[in-house]
């Protein structure tokens, strides 16, 4: 049974009921008019309208049944879907943070390397820093030219620190401080009686940290009581 069906059923049962005499009223009363008013005020049978209604209310129950199961396949899609939206952010998540890793890995290698580097540029600007060319050189131009390069490599020096410590790359502090095994490396050890046992007395070569992570462990002597000189 359609809705148009549906529709027409009720409007002929709310005819009926309004069609039907009130108690106690005559029946000639309620029979009067002409014969083709009679006719479209007759009522349908008692019976026929009961089992009319019995249809339509089991249409209306097989109607909401299927509503109630599409509703459920709805849900469960929307759970598969939601499940399915999860795990692809998970997946991304997981993709990122390895893409992150790889990328910081790789800035650390390179970090590394311009490390040495500035070592060697250090050790060369120190070099040119502290040479003395004897006196037939002092009376050339070797002396002024050792002071132009030793201060070129000053400023290339300081420009390199200015690059790594944009990338937050910074010396560690380790002279006169307690051995940290997790950041420095002991290359020898010495007595000194007026420092605390496992205090680092000198720095061979210098750590460096990237936000606050060891980038570069630093090579340190570490004071020993009872050690041999």
């Amino acid at each position: 049974m359609d809705a148009s069906e549906r529709e027409a059923l009720v409007a002929r049962f709310r005819a009926y009921l309004e069609r039907a005499p009130a108690a106690g009223e005559p029946a000639a009363e309620a029979a009067s008019g002409t014969a083709a008013d009679a006719e479209q005020r007759e009522a349908p049978d008692l019976f026929t309208l009961l089992a009319e209604l019995a249809a339509l209310k089991n249409d209306v129950r097989l109607e909401s049944r299927q509503f109630k199961s599409a509703l459920d396949q709805l849900s469960a899609t929307c759970e598969t879907l939601r499940t399915q939206s999860q795990e692809l952010q998970e997946d991304l998540q997981r993709e990122r943070r390895r893409a992150e890793a790889a990328s910081e890995e790789a800035d650390q290698d390179l970090l590394r390397e311009l490390l040495e580097l500035r070592d060697r540029m250090a050790a060369g600007c120190s070099q040119a820093a502290g040479h003395r060319p004897g006196l037939l050189a002092r009376l050339g131009r070797t002396r002024r030219y050792l002071a132009r390069m030793a201060e070129g490599m000053e400023m290339n020096l300081r420009h390199l620190d200015e690059i790594l410590a944009r990338r937050g790359v910074q010396a560690q502090e380790t002279v006169y401080r307690p051995f940290d095994p997790q950041a420095m490396h002991a290359v020898e050890t010495t007595e000194e009686p007026g420092m605390p046992d496992g205090t680092v007395v000198r720095e061979v070569r210098t750590g460096y940290l990237r936000n606050g992570r060891v980038l570069r462990t630093a090579e340190v002597i570490v004071n020993k009581r009872g050690s041999e000189t």
